[in-house]
């Protein structure tokens, strides 16, 4: 696992090394039922997109842990998916940890990363342009845990960035920024519910 993850950042880093710039990563875990995570990233700034991602679930038995990888998107009118290559896909242990992350290959830009393509007339992605839709939350895929987890048992690493014009490694990532969205429990859900309430009815005086 270790030598094919190390491996595969080592393709990643061939593309030629600019300086990081405007840009900015944001992960987010959703919880979507008991244990099971929508994880999703959101790249903005001055970049073409995502080049290479690893998620980290720290804290919990890694034989307890699986990730799923999705089709990138957030699809819109006019949009097709992008995604990594699945040959360059890694998930397990790592050192007592649970890892999983993708990362581009020998020759494969940020356009073939994260986000949504546009489609030309003709329904072909188009070879030469970005297919990066900036600013736009992108499902990586399914994390599914132990239930009860919260934030301190999250922590996503190892970012990567194109430049704008898609051909430069960004040698100086940003250290992405990451949220953990819970479902409320049921006693707090009744609370939130009471209190609506209690607002409406006085509201209604």
């Amino acid at each position: 696992m270790k030598k094919l993850a190390v491996s595969m950042m080592v393709i990643s880093l061939t593309a030629a090394v600019v300086q990081a710039s405007d840009m900015t990563a944001h992960f987010s875990f959703n919880e979507t039922a008991a244990g099971s995570w929508a994880v999703s990233a959101e790249v903005t700034g001055d970049t073409a997109g995502l080049s290479a991602y690893s998620i980290w679930t720290r804290g919990v038995d890694p034989s307890q842990v699986s990730y799923e990888e999705g089709t990138l998107g957030t699809i819109g009118d006019g949009f097709a998916p992008r995604g990594f290559q699945s040959s360059t896909f890694v998930s397990g242990d790592v050192g007592g940890d649970f890892n999983a992350g993708n990362f581009q290959g020998s020759g494969n830009a940020a356009i073939a990363g994260i986000g949504t393509a546009a489609v030309d007339d003709a329904g072909v992605i188009p070879g030469t342009t970005p297919h990066v839709q900036l600013g736009v939350p992108a499902l990586l895929g399914t994390l599914t845990t132990p239930d009860g987890l919260g934030a301190a048992n999250f922590e996503a690493t190892s970012v990567g960035l194109f430049n704008a014009e898609g051909d430069g490694f960004l040698s100086d990532p940003p250290t992405p920024t990451s949220e953990v969205n819970l479902i409320p429990e049921p006693a707090t859900l009744g609370v939130l519910v009471l209190g609506s309430l209690a607002v409406l009815s006085r509201r209604r005086r």
